[in-house]
């Protein structure tokens, strides 16, 4: 009889070989039948029953879309976000084919091989409750959320083998063939890959800029993958699945005719700063309470403005210190915002060669950002041009620039290269 250990290896090894093809020169269309064909000869393993029925719908779903027939992906996607808690823990099978950044380069087929974070969709009871919300749009000044925007759910995704290359999170707009205005509707997929990151790469420079909230982070037990895992699946349910939405959602038709160099920083400033203050209000504990330790709400908003600031914003900076990826990528910049904002509200504050966070003034000063936020946002009835404006002078305040190109530039605390 085969141990189960080596029924492990073989799937493994299957894998390499869906990795070998989804890498080769084949076109889309010869890469899925090419997958499907592979996994048609897999050899014997011993699946679960629920994970063989998987795998044999993943055969159809790739069989047909080398035909040219998406609905399956996009169906296997939905499925995936829709899977109820009692299912969480069953192995997973998803197939995808997910658009590249570069809308000129073609999407590339993704296969994974998962489980889904129980303790994550349970958290989403409380988060995605009417109360959580309606306390959040009073806030914020709205009426009402949409109800099929509270109906979406975020599953974090463990993975166990993929072939294919994985992006930190997945959502409608990403899956081709997907109606991209609805993102924030159909609920999204966060793969474990962030926290991996966090933990091996990101870590190291908030170590240098923030030896002291390392300190505090490793002392609350939290710098471990499973806790940050668990914390940047809540990141992602408020930030994208209630950040995008109100008062005015992300494909509301003036922020779209503004372009995304100018749109994109400020768009998820706002979902970042509604996610502060969701997780650091006094108005929201009670509901933080119910569904993270107490070491685990203290973390989470700072947890997440260390990945903004010691990865977003180092993007590049390897090839190019003073500009980095600052010109092409919008989440770089936000970084940059929230950097230069922090800054001059004393949030960050200079000890030396080093930063620390005063985490008193951390709660008074998003209250602030949030104020300052919906302001520029209330500019939106008056059109693009009033819009435009008012995104121009939050950017003069708070951007970082050369003073010789205009181009945007990496603070100098901030040009460490990890």
């Amino acid at each position: 009889m085969v141990s189960p250990s080596a029924q492990s290896e073989v799937w493994q090894d299957q894998f390499k070989q869906l990795d070998r093809i989804i890498q080769s020169d084949l076109s889309l269309s010869q890469q899925l039948q090419s997958c499907a064909d592979a996994l048609r000869r897999q050899p014997v393993v011993q699946h679960s029953l629920y994970l063989q029925r998987q795998i044999e719908e993943g055969i159809s779903v790739l069989d047909r879309a080398a035909q040219g027939d998406y609905t399956g992906i996009s169906q296997q996607f939905c499925n995936l976000v829709r899977t109820p808690l009692e299912e969480t823990e069953q192995d997973h099978l998803l197939v995808l084919i997910v658009k590249d950044v570069d809308s000129s380069k073609a999407p590339h087929p993704l296969l994974i091989h998962c489980t889904l974070d129980r303790r994550a969709l349970q958290a989403q009871q409380v988060l995605r409750s009417a109360e959580f919300v309606d306390r959040l749009g009073e806030r914020l000044g709205v009426a009402t959320y949409s109800e099929a925007a509270l109906a979406s759910r975020v599953q974090g995704v463990h993975i166990i083998n993929r072939a294919g290359y994985v992006r930190y999170a997945v959502f409608a707009d990403l899956v081709y063939e997907m109606d991209w205005t609805t993102s924030y509707i159909d609920g999204g997929l966060l793969f474990s890959i962030v926290a991996e990151e966090f933990i091996d790469h990101d870590l190291a420079l908030v170590e240098v800029l923030f030896p002291e909230e390392s300190r505090r982070l490793r002392q609350q037990g939290v710098l471990n993958s499973e806790t940050v895992d668990f914390l940047f699946n809540i990141f992602l349910v408020l930030h994208d699945s209630l950040g995008h939405t109100v008062p005015y959602p992300v494909h509301h038709w003036v922020k779209r005719l503004i372009g995304s160099f100018m749109l994109d920083p400020f768009e998820e400033l706002g979902a970042d700063t509604q996610f502060f203050w969701m997780t650091s209000s006094e108005k929201m504990r009670p509901f933080l309470a119910q569904v993270l330790t107490e070491q685990e709400a203290e973390a989470l908003p700072i947890l997440w403005l260390l990945k903004r600031l010691c990865h977003y914003t180092q993007r590049g900076i390897a090839k190019d210190v003073h500009y980095g990826n600052l010109m092409e990528d919008g989440d770089a910049r936000t970084g940059v915002l929230l950097w230069q904002y922090f800054l001059k509200h004393k949030v960050i504050v200079p000890v030396g060669r080093h930063f620390q966070l005063d985490h008193d003034r951390f709660p008074p000063v998003i209250e602030r950002l949030l104020d300052d936020w919906l302001a520029v946002e209330a500019e939106i009835p008056g059109g693009v041009e009033a819009y435009s404006r008012a995104l121009s002078d939050f950017y003069l305040k708070y951007r970082s620039s050369d003073p010789m190109t205009g181009k945007w530039a990496i603070p100098v605390g901030l040009r460490r290269a990890s």
